[in-house]
């Protein structure tokens, strides 16, 4: 794997796993640690949902504005904060806040690694994304399940802490990707492009030189008292000059 592919593919993997843990298990985890009944844990997690579409909606604008970079290392800190925030506040109202930032946050994330992923793959974006989407696709058929398995030992309660390690996981790889590299997939695109245009200006260089010996071949002919004719057929014949 290219070295700004597995930073991508670490990111992915703890943004789906964090967002789809959340929205599967976060109204029982509200049940078990709010004064909420199940009816409003279940409503309340709309806030999440809509902190999700407002997170997507903001990060197109700001992919578009800001380094990715940056975007991408917001999207985990947010969440790293506001789970915090949920886990800790002591009102319910602070608590709700917390979830909703957590939705704001993580649902940032996917286009920014989408920015990302279009910069990292030089011309292979369909197989960068494929690759990415078969890491998220592991990730959500997983997370959830994982987190229920281990909810049914300890809580979901207890079971919940173990998304702020995911987060600072996710944290960790957008730092790896601000990291200068050598290798950065611009240059290597700049000079694959360099590359085929050398290949492609040898190529013409040797038809263009073909050419000229051609046509001093075919002067040195007619200089000796003889011509160059093409015939109805498309072949060159000689004949003498009159």
């Amino acid at each position: 794997m290219n070295r700004p592919l597995w930073p991508l593919s670490v990111a992915v993997l703890c943004q789906t796993g964090f967002e789809w843990t959340v929205g599967f298990w976060g109204a029982e985890y509200l049940a078990e640690t709010t004064s909420l009944a199940d009816d409003s844990a279940a409503s309340a997690m709309t806030l999440f949902f809509a902190g999700i579409l407002a997170g997507r909606l903001v990060g197109r604008s700001i992919a578009s504005r800001l380094a990715p970079m940056v975007g991408l290392l917001s999207s985990f800190a947010i969440p790293l904060v506001a789970i915090a925030i949920l886990a800790l506040a002591p009102s319910l109202g602070l608590q709700l806040l917390g979830l909703t930032l957590c939705g704001v946050g993580i649902g940032n994330a996917y286009p920014m690694i989408a920015a990302e992923a279009g910069r990292a793959a030089c011309g292979s974006i369909d197989g960068v994304l494929g690759r990415l989407t078969a890491i998220a696709s592991s990730s959500i058929a997983a997370a959830p399940f994982v987190i229920g398995a281990l909810g049914d030992v300890i809580g979901v309660g207890r079971a919940f802490w173990i998304l702020p390690a995911v987060l600072a996981l996710g944290t960790a790889a957008s730092v790896a990707l601000m990291r200068p590299r050598g290798d950065d997939p611009k240059n290597v695109c700049i000079g694959t492009a360099k590359a085929s245009f050398g290949a492609t200006s040898s190529i013409e260089s040797r038809r263009f030189s073909r050419r000229r010996r051609r046509g001093g071949r075919r002067r040195s002919v007619a200089g000796r008292g003889a011509t160059m004719r093409r015939d109805d057929g498309g072949s060159w014949a000689m004949a003498a000059r009159r």
